[in-house]
């Protein structure tokens, strides 16, 4: 039995999307004249990892962004979101999106079980 994580409508559209990154990852890897084996080595990743994101069936963001890098195409990941680039400090974004970090504390109540609470 299989469990689909987004309604239909969304999860074709995530196919779409994993389908045009493939054949734009495939795209660029063949304008460097460079087959598979070697941008997987490049990317240090596996052949099948390469393969499975140039054709669209998923990819972890450790491969994609190796092999984005290993093509020596950063400036696509500055294109997505935020424009971070993986050599960014994770503590330098909360520097530059002028929002305070927020923790959760637990407290304990009596014969309660401990409930947690945004702190301000």
């Amino acid at each position: 039995m299989t469990h689909t994580v987004f309604p239909s409508k969304q999860s074709s559209l995530v196919e779409i999307h994993q389908r045009q990154l493939g054949t734009q990852i495939r795209g660029a890897r063949l304008a460097q004249n460079l087959p598979q084996d070697a941008l997987a080595e490049k990317a240090g990743i596996a052949i099948g990892a390469l393969k499975n994101l140039e054709s669209g069936r998923g990819a972890s963001l450790r491969t994609l962004t190796s092999v984005v890098c290993a093509l020596g195409r950063q400036e696509w990941l500055s294109q997505l979101g935020t424009g971070l680039l993986a050599t960014d400090s994770p503590l330098s974004i909360t520097t530059t999106t002028g929002k305070e970090r927020q923790r959760a504390r637990t407290i304990k109540m009596s014969g309660a079980s401990p409930m947690l609470e945004a702190a301000a």
